[in-house]
């Protein structure tokens, strides 16, 4: 993998980098798979595409990520896993798993995973927002209720 992005980052309440005044903050990470690994990727997905029945071949590269975190939206709850996609009830709602059908802007070119999670700080004596992710590559298809991470 080769990570061109790994930066904290601080922001004022319109998400405009800041020093002072700073209402919330992140990390910023950007991987992308080098060209052995790409190309060991494309060979599974043709060979996965090829073996799939006719009307199931949609199986493609893509990223997931796990997280263990404890907010909604602006709010601290207790702390909970869940996967990374657009909705809180995505593990229950029949979502597609992918952190990048989830986030299209996140996966440029399908092929890497770019992230900026943003935690507005609370109050001195309230509690923190935090975030705990792992991004995993790997390779999804819908019709086939397939997920190999």
């Amino acid at each position: 993998m080769n990570v061109s992005i790994a930066k904290a980052l601080q922001f004022d309440q319109d998400r405009n980098p800041v020093n002072t005044n700073v209402y919330s903050g992140g990390a910023q990470i950007k991987v992308t798979p080098n060209a052995a690994l790409l190309k060991t990727l494309n060979t599974a997905v043709a060979a996965d595409n090829a073996a799939a029945p006719v009307g199931k071949k949609d199986y493609q590269i893509t990223w997931v990520q796990g997280l263990y975190d404890n907010y909604e939206g602006a709010d601290t709850v207790a702390a909970f896993y869940e996967m990374d996609v657009s909705g809180y009830t995505a593990n229950t709602g029949g979502q597609n798993p992918s952190y990048c059908a989830s986030f299209p802007l996140g996966c440029p070119g399908a092929n890497t995973f770019l992230d900026t999670p943003f935690l507005r700080y609370l109050p001195l004596g309230d509690p923190q927002g935090f975030f705990f992710g792992n991004a995993y590559i790997a390779i999804e298809s819908l019709d086939n209720k397939s997920l190999i991470v």
